[in-house]
């Protein structure tokens, strides 16, 4: 699901069935199935601060940006790396604009909101 993930589509559904051999301590795993479902392209990326400066600080090191595909391995990095920087208690990420039912592509917003020590 990563590879997908990390490539636009965070709705994916990969679909497996798998089979237990007891008898020779094996698994068999047969992927059935792949439903891509949305397309995603990031609109936007806020930044939700206590200043000014925390968020000039924070988008100097978050390098996800507006019209890139959504790949949430980029998201989790750039959230981690704010964390690691010990500036604020907590870094929480929230999305927003996927319209429902999904279409074949959509545009979201990536909101990073930095909590305050």
């Amino acid at each position: 699901k990563a590879l997908y993930r990390d490539g636009g589509y965070p709705l994916v559904d990969v679909r497996i069935d798998t089979e237990i051999d007891d008898a020779d301590d094996t698994v068999d795993v047969t992927l059935t199935g792949i439903d891509l479902g949305t397309r995603v392209t990031i609109d936007a990326v806020e930044v939700v601060a206590p200043s000014a400066d925390d968020e000039a600080f924070a988008r100097a090191r978050i390098d996800v940006k507006a019209a890139e595909l959504y790949d949430a391995s980029k998201i989790e990095a750039a959230r981690k790396r704010l964390v690691a920087t010990g500036r604020w208690a907590d870094v929480n990420v929230s999305y927003g604009g996927i319209p429902i039912p999904f279409p074949p592509t959509a545009k979201v917003y990536v909101r990073f909101e930095l909590e305050p020590r």
